[in-house]
């Protein structure tokens, strides 16, 4: 109940969040396998894709990771969409574990069916 509520919290003032916060909540909410606060990983990865041009490559990387690691479903398309535009203008920001991460994040996104090859292939 606890983390629900704080989920739930955080996805109602998304809005008021940092970039970092919503990328740390996103990676908390996969890390904690919650799949009852799904609700609140779709507001919060709205969020990230009105905003994704102010999240650095670190943020960009987590969120692949945490929306390839939670998803169970097609709701979550696109974000990947809109991260596979995002990652490749940031390439040169990118540290090797971030661009490892997210290129791990893409292959696991369309090996588990949360994207197609072409889906994870569009830019924006």
């Amino acid at each position: 109940p606890a983390a629900e509520a704080l989920f739930a919290a955080a996805a109602s003032r998304r809005s008021e969040l940092e970039p970092q916060h919503v990328a740390n909540s996103m990676w908390a909410f996969a890390t904690l396998h919650l799949p009852h606060c799904a609700p609140s990983l779709d507001g919060l990865a709205r969020e990230a894709c009105r905003r994704v041009d102010f999240f650095k490559s670190q943020e960009v990387s987590n969120i692949a990771w945490s929306m390839s690691t939670a998803v169970q479903g097609a709701s979550w398309v696109p974000t990947m969409v809109v991260l596979a535009g995002a990652a490749p203008r940031r390439t040169s920001e990118f540290k090797a574990q971030e661009l490892v991460n997210t290129m791990w994040a893409f292959a696991a996104a369309i090996e588990h069916g949360v994207c197609s090859r072409s889906e994870a292939s569009k830019s924006t």
